[in-house]
């Protein structure tokens, strides 16, 4: 996974936004995504934004028939640079980063403190350790 800023772009015809890096690295954003943050046209976007991303391939669709519908240049399968998560400041991506990496040790410790508070024991342990 790679993390990401987008110093420009712009929506597309299928209401996704293309947007860029500063290396001219093109990353696909969903129209979801770009709405979930607030951007619905391109005078909406303020950049920088900031992206995880990763390589996806994506098999084209079929029409009624069953019939593949090939994509613009003729292929059947297509691979890009494909945004997982997006966010407007490089605070939330830190945060966002930070509460990933942290979460196992947190429950695993709270886990280690509710046994010995609580005098569990046996299966009830295992359940938990299970959770962390």
């Amino acid at each position: 996974m790679n993390t990401l800023v987008i110093t420009g772009g712009a929506f597309t015809k299928e209401k996704n936004f293309s947007g860029y890096t500063p290396s001219g690295k093109r990353v696909h954003i969903f129209a979801k995504q770009m709405s979930g943050a607030g951007f619905t046209k391109d005078a909406d976007v303020i950049f920088p934004l900031f992206v995880t991303a990763e390589e996806r391939t994506y098999t084209a669709s079929k029409d009624a028939n069953g019939k593949v519908i090939p994509f613009a240049d003729g292929s059947t399968t297509m691979t890009r640079l494909t945004a997982g998560a997006l966010f407007t400041t490089k605070a939330k991506l830190i945060e966002a980063h930070v509460l990933e990496a942290s979460i196992d040790g947190e429950l695993s410790h709270h886990v280690s403190q509710a046994v010995s508070q609580y005098s569990i024991t046996g299966a009830s342990v295992a359940q938990l350790e299970e959770l962390a």
